[in-house]
């Protein structure tokens, strides 16, 4: 089958090999002539099927994996099989031993005795007749199919996409649009016995709506919600006294119950009867706040019981030293009650005071002033940050001065007063020896700062770099300075000098280097500071600085002269030729190709060594997006090669990196049917999930690609339109409702979806440069009827 054909069954999801491997061994032989097929003595498993199956697709995608998974499922009768029922309201409920065996999955990773135990509690709940069925036998049975491994007395599944399956076809059993009332119910029973037992069955269950959600499946997982909060409100007391002396196993099930979906919809008024009882006893074991802090950060809407617990453990425990996690947690919160914010704010106030240097308080005083106080209020907001800025305070000064400058409500004569206060520090000793750059930052930062508080700034600044050189901070310091208005006239030329200093090797690594480089480049200085940085890659071409040199000369090409342009050009494809595999090869090659009007021998010469590192180090994505990009100088053997290790990195590469290499895969227009229907079909089912604005340049490399047949075409608009109904407003927005009205063979019902889209983006930017382009693009179905 080979490597590449593996990969690309096996897709992104990291499902157990061994499943994977029996599938693929299974679907694989069957292309095989019978003559051909041969098994070992003793390998046949009375549940696996023949070896007569369909044979696999050449354009099997990763969520058919899935489907595998199910298969296996029924073939050894773990869950029910789906299939046309005598009505649409018929559902295929499992019977007692598939309940079983959700049960014993669900139940894990715990020991075994625990396990069985579960399994024990569902059959001798049961209606119908277990048979000979125990806990026992239902584990024995789950690992000799391969579904449970035992390791040291402990179950765990072999993958957690397993349990998510049994329990969701034993929650909604198919065809699986709403909760089996009796089977759920029973499942829940059997697994509220042992608290540990009932904390994995959430963990496992909020997963499984997590992943519901992520599919768009937004009917069922109503549903489950449904079910769940109504649930856990029938039976609060029980849970309650179950979960009450059970430490963190009771209190990681009370979190999850109280943050996650679906059990977080819950009636709230049980709090008292479900979650009461464990805080009561957490709060005399100091396990209280930690609870209360993690469920104020998770939840998406602060209930009030919640507020008032927290409030409760403040006023008896308040004088805790980790009071300031809560408080944080408070603060931060959007939506709490006028009175309930004035308690936290009140509460802060009082404890900031005693505990000025804690690692919190600057994050406290930090989120005090982001809020909007009443008059009388915001006043001791003032005083008491006033009061904690003392000359000989250092850690966190940075971001509560910034905050405080920042505070539109804060009169000018207190912001100047701050101002002065630092001033002051900066000229006098208070600051030496230690990082007075973030300081520095937060007042150049500042728009309030006029003409002689400005020039002193940057004169303390100045005398700082040149004290400090090479500290972290210069780099942030620099950038603040080289800023516009950043630095006064008359010092601006010993700043230059020192960035130009600064800039050579010695600053490496440090943070803003790239800024301060680009900066000096676009600087009416520029061919000066060209002409220096060339000298350092001439004296030292292998240094570690070479590279972010060339980098920024090439992308400041236009500030050069010609001389120096092409110097750049040379000294770069030197240090390409030199450093084939160096990890900044694509840094360097990026903007080099990008320098307009050099020969095509150079361009040529420029691709070779691209490809060649490239396939030398094929997960490199940031090369490999900058030569899918690449229209010329590519031969077809070349972006055959570069499109063959896009693929196999993009089948096992997902999140924000993918981006910008399916982009540019799907604008080469010398790729093979196969290859670019395979790019394709990778940026279908990642656009099939996700809605991003940022999607918008490969949806649109999608829908503009000549590969597209009738069924990618049809998903490609599906997708279109769902982006479109999160960023149809978007000015941008326009491109994507274009490709869609110039889609070839747009069924009608698109037609009208993209034409009322177009309608509706005009009505908003028809006064945008390039609205002409969409007017044209709706003109062309002037004959479509809207009703």
């Amino acid at each position: 089958m080979g490597e590449e054909a593996l990969a690309r069954l096996c897709g992104r999801r990291p499902v157990t090999a061994l499943l994977i491997a029996r599938a693929i061994e299974e679907q694989g032989l069957a292309r095989l002539p019978q003559q051909q097929r041969r098994r070992e003595p003793g390998t046949h498993h009375p549940h696996r099927r023949p070896l007569d199956a369909a044979p696999v697709p050449a354009s099997a995608r990763p969520g058919e994996l899935l489907d595998w998974l199910r298969e296996g499922m029924r073939r050894d009768a773990l869950a029910t099989t789906a299939g046309p029922g005598p009505s649409p309201s018929h559902i295929a409920s499992p019977d007692s031993a598939q309940l079983a065996f959700a049960v014993a999955v669900a139940a894990c990773p715990q020991p075994r005795e625990t396990v069985e135990q579960a399994v024990n509690a569902l059959l001798d709940a049961a209606d119908g007749p277990a048979g000979s069925l125990s806990g026992r036998r239902v584990v024995d049975t789950l690992i000799s199919l391969g579904w449970l491994d035992e390791t040291d007395g402990r179950l765990v599944v072999v993958h957690d996409v397993v349990t998510d399956e049994l329990v969701l076809q034993s929650l909604m059993p198919p065809p699986g649009w709403s909760v089996d009332a009796d089977s759920a119910a029973s499942v829940f029973s059997a697994l509220t016995r042992h608290p540990r037992t009932f904390a994995v069955l959430t963990g496992h269950v909020r997963r499984l709506a997590a992943d519901m959600a992520e599919r768009g499946s937004a009917h069922r997982i109503a549903a489950l919600e449904r079910f769940c909060g109504e649930w856990v409100t029938a039976h609060a007391g029980p849970l309650g006294r179950l979960l009450a002396p059970a430490g963190q196993d009771g209190g990681q099930a009370l979190l999850t119950l109280v943050t996650g979906r679906p059990w977080q919809g819950f009636d709230h008024a049980v709090w008292g009867r479900l979650v009461a009882p464990w805080l009561a006893r957490a709060e005399a074991e100091h396990i209280a706040q930690p609870f209360l802090t993690a469920a104020l950060q998770s939840v998406s809407r602060t209930p009030t019981c919640l507020v008032e617990a927290s409030l409760g453990w403040l006023e008896r425990r308040g004088d805790q030293t980790d009071t300031e996690q809560l408080l944080l947690a408070l603060l931060e919160r959007p939506d709490l009650a006028p009175e309930a914010e004035d308690a936290v704010v009140g509460r802060t106030l009082a404890w900031v005071p005693s505990r000025p240097g804690w690692r919190h308080t600057p994050a406290l005083l930090k989120r005090l002033l982001r809020m909007r106080h009443p008059g009388d209020r915001l006043g001791r907001v003032v005083e008491v940050v006033r009061d904690w800025l003392t000359p000989y305070r250092s850690f966190g000064v940075a971001p509560v001065v910034r905050a405080f400058l920042q505070q539109e409500d804060i009169g000018a004569a207190a912001r100047q007063e701050i101002v002065d206060r630092m001033l002051t520090w900066l000229r006098g000793a208070h600051r030496t020896g230690s990082d007075a750059g973030p300081e520095m930052c937060a007042l150049l930062e500042h728009d309030g700062l006029q003409g002689d508080d400005r020039a002193e700034v940057a004169r303390c600044a100045l005398d700082w770099l040149e004290q400090q050189g090479m500290h972290p901070s210069s780099g942030r310091v620099l950038r603040s300075l080289l800023s516009e208005d950043g630095c006064p006239p008359d010092l601006r030329p010993r700043l230059i000098a020192f960035a130009r200093w600064w800039a050579a090797e010695r600053s490496a690594g440090l943070p803003g280097r790239s800024f301060v480089l680009g900066a000096l480049l676009s600087d009416g200085s520029a061919p000066e500071t060209g002409a220096a940085l060339l000298d350092q890659v001439t004296e030292r071409p292998d240094a570690a600085a070479a590279p972010a040199m060339l980098q920024r000369l090439l992308l400041h090409h236009e500030h050069l002269g010609p001389d120096q342009a092409k110097a750049a050009v040379t000294l770069a494809f030197g240090w390409l030729d030199r450093h084939p595999e160096h990890e900044e090869c694509a840094s360097v090659l990026g903007p080099l190709l990008r320098v307009p009007g050099l020969p095509s021998a150079q361009v040529r010469h420029a691709v070779r060594l691209g490809t060649e590192t490239l396939l030398a180090r094929p997960d490199d994505h940031k090369l490999m997006a900058i030569l899918l990009s690449q229209l010329e100088g590519l031969t077809a053997e070349q972006a055959g090669a570069i499109a063959d290790v896009g693929l196999a990195w993009l089948s096992c590469h997902g999140g924000k990196v993918q981006r910008p290499v399916l982009a540019s895969f799907l604008t080469r227009p010398d790729l093979s049917v196969e290859q670019a229907r395979a790019g394709i079909d990778i940026a279908l089912d990642r656009l099939s999930t996700e809605t991003a604005a940022k999607n918008r340049t490969m949806l649109s490399g999608v829908l503009r690609h000549p590969a597209l047949d009738e069924h990618r075409r049809s998903r490609a608009m599906d997708c279109a339109l769902r982006w479109l109904e999160h960023n149809g407003t978007l000015p941008k927005a326009r491109l994507i409702i274009e490709d869609l009205l110039t889609l070839p063979a747009l069924p009608p019902d698109g037609r009208r979806l993209a034409i009322r889209w177009a309608e509706d983006w005009l009505a908003g930017h028809g006064h945008e440069p390039y609205a002409h382009h969409l007017r044209a693009a709706l003109d062309a179905h002037a004959d479509v009827s809207l009703t």
